[in-house]
């Protein structure tokens, strides 16, 4: 049982990472344009 919530959490993990890595980027470009004008 603990294995499988392990193998389970684990794509969801990788699938996380590097969509926060984008959000974070999206909302920086977002940041800038608003200090720019």
């Amino acid at each position: 049982m603990e294995l499988l919530v392990l193998t389970d959490l684990y794509p969801i993990k990788f699938i996380v990472k590097p969509w926060l890595i984008v959000y974070f980027l999206y909302f920086w470009k977002i940041l800038k344009y608003f200090k720019r004008d």
